[in-house]
Formats: C-alpha cells, sequence, structure tokens
C-alpha cells in the first residue's frame, strides 16, 4: 500500500465561534483528500472534500481527512 502525506487542513483543529469552512491542501500533486464527519476513518470510498471546502455547522463534529 502506498503512504502519502496528509492533507494540510484550515483552519486547524479547534473550537469556533462562527461556522468554519474546512479547506485541504494534498501535498500530492492531483491528490484527492477524503473525509468522515463520524469519527471514523476515512477510505477510498468516502466523500472527496469539495475544493471550495466544507462547512462544519454540527456541534462535536469530528471531520477526518486523508
Amino acid at each position: 500500500m502506498l503512504r502519502f502525506a496528509s492533507p494540510v487542513l484550515t483552519p486547524a483543529s479547534g473550537t469556533f465561534a462562527d461556522v468554519p469552512i474546512v479547506t485541504a491542501i494534498t501535498p500530492a500533486s492531483g491528490g484527492i483528500a477524503r473525509y468522515t464527519v463520524d469519527g471514523t476513518a476515512p477510505t477510498v470510498a468516502s466523500p472527496q472534500l469539495p475544493v471550495s471546502g466544507l462547512a462544519i455547522s454540527s456541534t462535536g463534529t469530528r471531520l477526518r481527512v486523508i
């Protein structure tokens, strides 16, 4: 199995007063960031993180990205 560097998320983890829009930069050219919001590990079948970002509006959401 090939391993690549993890995507860089903006903003970083934390608690936010307003709804954050999370974006990811993949270190590998042409890389695809896949995510889950239920705390489980993402797989190749998980949805692709949109280039425009993902609004996290639920309290306690745990976003995981590969």
